[in-house]
């Protein structure tokens, strides 16, 4: 039970990190030319499930061919990439969002497939599911194929980010539930987050002073700020910076850790020791 709870909370782990390879606009343009490219040369070349010979009965799609699918679907992307991404919110993906970025980016390319290539006088819910079932398919290919140049293309420039990330000199704007800026900290000093209600207590170092500044927001939504930190989440009501980790050490059947600057040592609860278990193999 615990080597399953163990896994489960790697899991979350793996999924909570950061995915950063496409937050800048030349990435983004990669993946969409890319994939455009892919695509048509996978549906010219290797004509996948017979998708050239598909009848087709709407006066766009005839016009526009299924040979035209990969370029459609890469003006899709931009939009997807460049708007919606931008209406959302998501400026900053971790693995787990993408992912599910990815699903729905597929959906939207499958409904505009649709609304070209969908038989016309087929029972509707029948030939979308059809639909949505083949842009799946046909597409998962040339999506993850025009994401792996692109990583490649950007391995050094995102090793160099994550380099200049780690040294912990990035300067962090602190907002409350209303994107109000409150204040803001260097990464390197955040001592710990603590939840209390609707608000999260920031503790921080000035001067090597600990400050603390109490902002309405929840630890979720203010733990996603601190991306490629070394913030960890420990406990539901405590996430700790594990630069300024004295000691972990165990009581009983508790786990407690010591951070430098604070009196009270910090419960480890049973959902995160997974979780901090890693980070200690990691960084070993």
């Amino acid at each position: 039970m615990d080597h399953r709870h163990d896994n489960l909370n790697s899991l979350k782990l793996l999924f909570s990190r950061n995915f950063t390879l496409l937050n800048s606009a030349r990435s983004k343009w990669q993946l969409i030319i890319l994939t455009s490219l892919i695509g048509t040369l996978f549906i010219l070349v290797y004509n996948p499930m017979d998708v050239n010979n598909y009848f087709i009965n709407s006066r766009i799609g005839s016009l526009l061919s299924i040979r035209s699918a990969g370029i459609i679907g890469g003006l899709v992307l931009i939009i997807t990439q460049f708007g919606l991404r931008r209406l959302t919110g998501l400026t900053n993906f971790t693995i787990g969002n993408f992912l599910a970025w990815v699903i729905l980016e597929l959906f939207v390319i499958a409904i505009v497939f649709f609304a070209i290539y969908g038989e016309r006088g087929q029972p509707f819910f029948d030939e979308f599911l059809l639909v949505l079932e083949h842009t799946y398919l046909l597409s998962i290919l040339p999506y993850s194929l025009a994401l792996l140049i692109t990583a490649l293309l950007n391995i050094q420039k995102i090793s160099a980010m994550e380099k200049e990330v780690d040294q912990g000199d990035l300067l962090i704007s602190i907002s409350d539930d209303n994107n109000r800026p409150v204040f803001s900290v260097r990464a390197s000093d955040l001592i710990m987050l603590k939840s209390e209600d609707n608000y999260v207590n920031v503790y921080y170092l000035e001067d090597n002073e600990v400050k603390n500044v109490l902002v309405r927001r929840s630890m979720k939504s203010l733990e996603k700020q601190f991306f490629n930190s070394e913030l960890l989440r420990v406990h539901r009501s405590f996430s700790v910076n594990m630069r300024h980790v004295n000691s972990i050490r165990k009581s009983k059947r508790k786990q407690l850790i010591r951070v430098n600057h604070i009196v009270d040592p910090i419960p480890v609860s049973e959902k995160y020791k997974g979780a901090l278990s890693q980070y200690m193999d990691t960084h070993s």
